[in-house]
């Protein structure tokens, strides 16, 4: 009968120094050897290579747009403590050439650096298997281990690879709230300028949720109020007219120019050059449905 339990519990029995039996338990997590998988999940905006962990929860890579790879241990139970878990490389038993290598402490709690994912994802393609081991949340006695296996990683990865190509260069967070600021009497776009009109616009034309894209002009108070609702007006027509130029479909943007309205002020009153250059602002907000 084949064995595809995929949880195992140690139960080690040491003597301490007064001759006191002392009971430890360690819990083993890893994928089942003849089921284990890699599932890929691929869009413009996000690449995930992910396994799942009886027992435990999951592993998972991910890559989003505009960002660079990260790597996450996700603990469903909530059983190992994150904050110090040490990092192994272990070959897998069909692997006879390369040796165990400890990579170190690291904290799972924000997930794992870039260079850190890069790198087991190229030992994984080596036949060698992450394994995390450090105290159980719940009982420092206790300790967890959980063991990433490298079967069907080959290909996991060649789908990654064309999924990560395709991303867009921008992520929503990235462009959802975006400010431009303008010089005294300035209405032109700048080359910063266009270059963040240019992400937005790259991210509202390819995420069907985005229900608008609100474009609002504010002043500072330097001029007179007509000329600051006129300068406001037309820097607020430009962005508009940009964002149309790269392909945003005119009729989710809504536009409105506040000139100098002391409700929109930033700094009010305005007591130094810098507080009036803040007040000198377009804002770009993206909604999705």
């Amino acid at each position: 009968m084949k064995n595809y339990l995929s949880v195992k519990i140690l139960i080690l029995v040491l003597f301490s120094l007064n001759g006191a039996l002392v009971l430890a338990q360690e819990f083993n997590f890893e994928p089942p050897f003849f089921r284990a998988s890699w599932s890929v999940e691929s869009s413009l905006f996000d690449c995930r290579v992910s396994q799942q962990i009886p027992g435990f929860g999951e592993a998972r890579f991910q890559h989003r747009a505009g960002e660079a790879l990260g790597f996450q241990l996700i603990d469903f139970s909530k059983q190992l403590d994150f904050s110090e878990v040490a990092l192994s490389l272990q070959p897998a038993i069909w692997n006879d050439k390369d040796r165990a290598r400890e990579l170190g402490a690291v904290d799972l709690g924000q997930g794992l650096s870039s260079d850190m994912a890069l790198l087991l994802m190229s030992e994984l393609r080596s036949r060698m298997m992450p394994e995390f081991q450090g105290m159980a949340a719940y009982d420092p006695e206790q300790n967890i281990k959980v063991l990433l296996s490298p079967i069907n990683f080959a290909e996991a990865f060649e789908a990654y690879q064309v999924c990560a190509l395709s991303l867009l260069s921008v992520n929503f967070d990235q462009v959802q709230r975006s400010t431009l600021y303008w010089e005294l009497e300035v209405r032109e776009l700048n080359d910063e300028a266009k270059v963040t009109l240019e992400r937005i616009a790259v991210y509202a034309n390819a995420d069907p949720s985005i229900l608008s894209v609100e474009v609002a002009s504010y002043t500072d108070t330097s001029g007179s109020n007509i000329f600051n609702q006129e300068i406001s007006e037309d820097r607020a027509e430009n962005v508009v007219s940009y964002l149309v130029a790269q392909g945003v479909e005119p009729s989710m943007i809504v536009s409105t120019a506040h000139g100098e309205s002391r409700e929109y002020l930033i700094h009010d009153p305005e007591t130094s050059e810098a507080m009036k250059n803040e007040n000198r602002r377009v804002i770009i907000v993206l909604s999705q449905r």
